[in-house]
């Protein structure tokens, strides 16, 4: 009886989650084809933009050479909007193999955690400042996480990136052992497809695991030196792609270039409702982050979530572009990023806490309260923009 019960549950768990899946892959495939069809009245988004370069062959992006094929298979707003919420569907798969790692490395029985992955999964496509009445009515102007539904080269540069970085947490946490050719090779592969789809991951992980090489040669004092080279050079071998669109965007006798600026740091500081407008976006996270400090458990991946998180954040700060895309903000890409991936490693961390008896339930339900707000602005942005509101609001 006992096991024919756990079989039911199991089903209804898994018709559940299929249903789920339909619904986000509904939803977000309606969503994407009133983008691409917009006349600029609603519905606004980088998409039609996007369609047009890919079209005509001008696009530097990986979404833009997905786009031409799927153009060739049917050639029809429809097909580009399924292969876009397709990728938005497979980032819940991505989430979850990051998670799975990210889990184990902390030994919890990931099996036991299985359905609470699937949600924190699916929820993590709306992770979103949180909506606050009167002090901060914003969900993703000048918001610090909100993960954008408007922009499909940032949709597959997270869902690449998503696993590039489950890949590099599995291979760190034993590459001075050795690393296997087919790792090697996986890895090397997926940087240079996040780098082909956008270039923002790369120039916030890149640092980071530079960081973290450099750390591991000193505490080794160059013992395992070989492995560490081996282990950068996926990096430095995925990096070509990055040449070829830096010429397409920044062409020699062009006006864009990049530059530094401090004119942002000048924004943040001169305005009161720039702190409220941080602990908006990252709320759940800085409070895993006290808990994790005060507890003193800072696992390996969660520090270079967080390291990577600040590298993205101040580049965002100090880089700008100047020309033609100066006002583009396409510094911010990588920032959104090294938040969702921050947003998904604190709650492998607040799961290991409880996992282990580190915190007590009622914190524990606290903290995810925290995360549900954050859920709930989501859910709230994305209706709006089903309804054909605008995403800058």
């Amino acid at each position: 009886m006992k096991k024919r019960c756990f079989v039911v549950n199991k089903f209804i768990k898994n018709l559940l989650f299929i249903f789920w899946l339909v619904m986000i892959f509904v939803c977000s495939c309606f969503l994407f084809w009133h983008q691409a069809v917009s006349d600029g009245s609603s519905y606004l988004s980088d998409l039609p933009i996007h369609i047009e370069v890919s079209i005509h062959e001008t696009g530097y992006s990986l979404m833009n050479t997905m786009f031409r094929v799927l153009y060739v298979v049917y050639p029809h707003n429809i097909t580009l909007a399924a292969g876009l919420a397709a990728v938005t569907v497979m980032t819940i798969y991505a989430v979850f193999f990051l998670m799975k790692v990210m889990l184990e490395q902390m030994n919890v029985n990931v099996q036991t955690r299985k359905s609470a992955l699937l949600f924190f999964s699916i929820s993590s496509l709306f992770i979103t400042s949180i909506y606050i009445p009167f002090l901060y009515p914003h969900f993703y102007d000048r918001a610090w996480s909100t993960q954008p539904w408007h922009n499909s080269t940032y949709l597959l540069m997270r869902l690449l990136g998503v696993l590039a970085l489950a890949v590099y947490f599995q291979i760190e946490a034993h590459y001075l052992d050795g690393i296997r050719w087919k790792d090697f090779v996986l890895f090397t592969v997926l940087l240079t497809l996040v780098n082909y789809a956008k270039p923002n991951f790369i120039i916030g992980f890149a640092p980071m695991m530079l960081i973290f090489l450099i750390k591991d040669f000193i505490r080794m004092r160059g013992h395992g030196v070989q492995h560490m080279i081996k282990f950068g050079s996926c990096v430095l071998l995925s990096l070509w792609i990055l040449v070829i669109q830096y010429k397409m965007l920044y062409p020699v006798g062009g006006n864009s270039a990049v530059a530094v600026t401090g004119e942002r740091l000048k924004i943040f500081l001169s305005s009161p409702i720039s702190i409220v407008q941080a602990a908006a976006g990252l709320a759940f996270p800085i409070v895993i982050l006290c808990m994790a400090v005060r507890m003193r458990y800072l696992p390996s991946f969660y520090v270079k979530s967080l390291v990577m998180y600040l590298i993205t954040l101040l580049e965002w700060i100090f880089l700008t572009e100047t020309g033609p895309r100066a006002n583009h903000g396409n510094f911010g890409w990588g920032t959104l990023l090294g938040a969702f991936i921050l947003y998904l490693s604190s709650c492998a961390v607040l799961l290991s806490l409880y996992n282990k008896n580190k915190i007590s339930k009622k914190i524990y339900l606290a903290s995810w309260a925290v995360y549900a707000a954050s859920i709930i602005s989501g859910l709230c942005y994305f209706s709006i923009l089903l309804r054909g509101g605008g995403y800058v609001i």
